[in-house]
């Protein structure tokens, strides 16, 4: 191989390994995450990741976090799930996981209070009964 040519090959690949480097940066910072990754996670039951994906800003793949979340059932998930009742598109699906937290029978009666409790601090002051657990919650109360 000629010198030139050898000298064109490490252009080459340093422009790769750079185009490289930024797409990683973009990545990280993006996180873009798709409905196949929220499946892949669901399956893994891995918590910590669909907890990142509650964070993510398309709808769509909160909907789908907090949904897988509920079919796992960790009660890791509660703090961000109650923090998710302040998004308007996530509400209904963070509020339908809670309850299936609350009812699942993993949770000890200490756990669910302690559960109640931070939901209870964390919503406006109605109440509502729901499987004879009281929770405020004024957007789930016909007038």
């Amino acid at each position: 191989m000629r010198l030139r040519e050898s000298r064109l090959i490490y252009r080459v690949l340093w422009v790769l390994v750079v185009m490289m480097l930024v797409m990683v940066v973009v990545v990280k910072e993006g996180m873009c995450i798709s409905l196949g990754d929220i499946e892949k996670w669901k399956e893994e039951k891995n918590v910590e990741a669909l907890i990142m994906a509650l964070r993510d800003e398309d709808s769509d793949v909160r909907k789908a976090a907090a949904e897988a979340l509920g079919e796992i059932g960790d009660k890791r998930a509660v703090g961000v799930l109650i923090s998710a009742l302040e998004d308007k598109d996530l509400h209904s699906e963070a509020w339908e996981v809670l309850m299936g937290i609350l009812r699942s029978d993993k949770l000890s009666l200490a756990q669910r209070e302690e559960i109640i409790d931070k939901i209870d601090s964390a919503l406006p002051i109605k109440v509502i009964n729901i499987d004879g657990v009281s929770i405020k919650d004024d957007r789930y109360i016909q007038s």
